[in-house]
């Protein structure tokens, strides 16, 4: 069995799992164009991360936005920090010098709230040449709206998951 494959599933829950993230990802598009948002890419990167990656884990909810906003900061600083110290020459050298010092920190793990592999991919992905001329605020724009929808939708998951768990641990606990 390979490891994306969930034995769990039946073809008829996995069709309804299905129809009801269709309608989840809808209702939020619909919302990012009723609201003028640009950049929903950006506001997926962050969904596939924190929902990929951490399982829309509450507990890493608040390090996979911050980070993923500290990431736009490292985008402005890669494209802008030349201008911002007065020498464009100096602009790589101090990034390179900057990114080092986050690595590092990262290797200690040292300041995972913003310092984390969501900043970084954030970096890594802002960094694309043919995305040089977005806006960091239209990115960030994306990443909050995506925030705020799919962080509530996993608020409410987990509170309704609790409840389940204190009810079925209620009725062990009961016999």
């Amino acid at each position: 069995m390979s490891q994306n494959e969930n034995p769990a599933l039946s073809p008829q829950l996995a069709l309804g799992i299905l129809a009801a993230v269709i309608v989840i990802l809808l209702i939020f598009i619909g919302l990012v164009v009723l609201t003028g948002v640009t950049e929903v890419w950006a506001g997926f990167l962050f969904l596939l991360y924190w929902g990929g990656i951490h399982k829309l884990n509450m507990e890493e909810y608040a390090p996979a936005f911050i980070g993923a906003l500290f990431g736009l900061v490292l985008i402005y600083l890669a494209h802008h920090l030349g201008e911002l110290v007065g020498n464009p020459d100096l602009g790589l050298p101090l990034f390179l010098t900057l990114i080092c010092v986050l690595v590092y920190f990262q290797i200690l793990g040292k300041l995972h709230t913003f310092n984390n592999l969501a900043a970084m991919l954030f970096l890594t992905v802002g960094t694309i040449p043919q995305l040089a001329e977005i806006s960091v605020i239209e990115m960030g724009k994306g990443i909050v709206a995506s925030a705020l929808y799919f962080g509530a939708l996993g608020w409410i998951g987990a509170k309704l998951a609790a409840k389940k768990q204190a009810a079925s641990e209620q009725l062990t606990n009961g016999k």
